[in-house]
């Protein structure tokens, strides 16, 4: 889904940082290519939160509903498994 909006959109892709460096430096690497496979079930990852939430705006505007992000309070309590 999430390449659909972006092709509708034009939204240019978000460069990821490496989290490894020491620097920061960034990667040239962004949610078409984040530097491992990934499949079209797989969850997009190098996306900015200016990025989610366009997308969930685009997501709510085609479908008729409502979506959003978590608020931090919201996210921190889901439990890591």
């Amino acid at each position: 889904d999430y390449e659909r909006f972006a092709e509708a959109t034009g939204r240019k892709a978000a460069i990821c940082r490496e989290r490894a460096s020491v620097l920061r430096v960034f990667a040239h690497r962004d949610w078409k290519d984040p530097g491992f496979p990934q499949s079209p079930a797989d969850p997009v990852v190098c996306v900015s939160v200016q990025d989610a939430e366009a997308y969930a705006e685009w997501l709510g505007a085609r479908e008729g509903g409502r979506y959003r992000l978590p608020g931090s309070a919201e996210s921190s309590a889901v439990e890591p498994r």
